[in-house]
C-alpha cells in the first residue's frame, strides 16, 4: 500500500484555505455589486467583507 498522508495534509489544508478565503470573496463581491447597483460609496463592500469574515 502507498502512504498518503502526506497528500492528506496537503487536501486538508487546502480545504481550509477555501474555506476561509470563499466566504470574504463572495462577501466582497456582493458589497461590491451592490455598491454599484445603489451608489452607496463603499457600505456595502465593508459590511459584505466584514460579514464573510464572521461566517
Amino acid at each position: 500500500m502507498k502512504d498518503y498522508k502526506g497528500l492528506q495534509y496537503i487536501v486538508f489544508a487546502t480545504q481550509i484555505g477555501i474555506n476561509i478565503a470563499l466566504p470574504i470573496a463572495g462577501g466582497m463581491y456582493i458589497g461590491a455589486y451592490m455598491d454599484q447597483k445603489f451608489s452607496t460609496g463603499s457600505a456595502f463592500l465593508i459590511s459584505g467583507t466584514l460579514l464573510g469574515v464572521f461566517f
